[in-house]
């Protein structure tokens, strides 16, 4: 792990990972454009590439940061009555299946 850290390039690729990860959990303010910037200016293509995608969808990223709500719940209860849907396809009318999800409790 020294010797590797000795390589700039592979530090600044360690450094800028570990930024982008503590801006999306909210532990570092570091600023978006100015991660963007300097992973433009990386040695590394793989880098350089995640960063021209994040620069693309630069709004969402940004909401993702810093609004604290998800929409957790939401997709667990979607996968709740996907779930309910496939174990009575072709077996029931649209009647049964609206009384089963109305009684499922999420």
């Amino acid at each position: 792990l020294k010797g590797m850290m000795d390589d700039p390039a592979l530090a600044t690729a360690i450094d800028l990972c570990v930024k982008f990860r503590e801006m999306i959990s909210g532990k570092l303010q570091y600023g978006l454009d100015k991660w963007i910037d300097k992973a433009m200016k990386s040695d590394l293509k793989a880098l350089r590439e995640f960063a021209a995608g994040i620069k693309r969808d630069k709004l969402a990223v940004q909401n993702a940061m810093d609004i604290y709500l998800n929409n957790g719940v939401l997709e667990g209860t979607v996968n709740k009555i996907k779930a309910i849907k496939r174990q009575m396809f072709n077996r029931a009318s649209i009647t049964l299946l609206c009384n089963k999800l109305i009684s499922f409790k999420t």
